[in-house]
């Protein structure tokens, strides 16, 4: 096991203290995964497949000023859902055969649970206006 291999290792064990969570949500609002078990890689035909999207997926979110996290594991979609929901990032977007020919882009809000298929700047426009409602916190009465 290479040293960065156990540093995630622990990571993933560990429960993670809240000012890393509020960390990891100021810096990476958005982790980029793929939605098949073999994760964002080259497909089985050994020909670049959904890592090709993804990147130019990240690209253009991090052109619009948005930090995103490649996820590109080989786990199972629980897998994925559980580091985003320890991390606190608070924006998951998926990427799969579906959503590249149908051309939309997969967001779940992890704090509401709601899931949305809109175009790239559909999902921009949602992401930036989140975040913008979440950071400006909330009134004392």
């Amino acid at each position: 096991m290479t040293g960065i291999e156990r540093v995630k290792d622990v990571e993933q064990r560990l429960e993670l203290p809240a000012q890393y969570q509020e960390a990891v949500e100021k810096h990476v609002p958005v982790m980029l995964a793929g939605l098949e078990e073999r994760g964002v890689t080259f497909d089985e035909n050994g020909s670049i497949g959904v890592i090709s999207h993804a990147i130019a997926l990240a690209t253009r979110f991090r052109q619009a000023g948005l930090r995103v996290q490649l996820y590109t594991e080989q786990k199972k979609f629980k897998a994925k859902m559980s580091y985003a929901d320890k991390t606190g990032v608070p924006f998951v977007v998926f990427l799969g055969e579906d959503e590249i020919r149908e051309g939309v882009v997969a967001c779940k809000d992890m704090v509401s649970g709601e899931q949305t298929k809109l175009d790239f700047q559909g999902t921009l426009e949602r992401v930036r206006a989140e975040l913008d409602r979440r950071s400006q916190g909330s009134v004392i009465q």
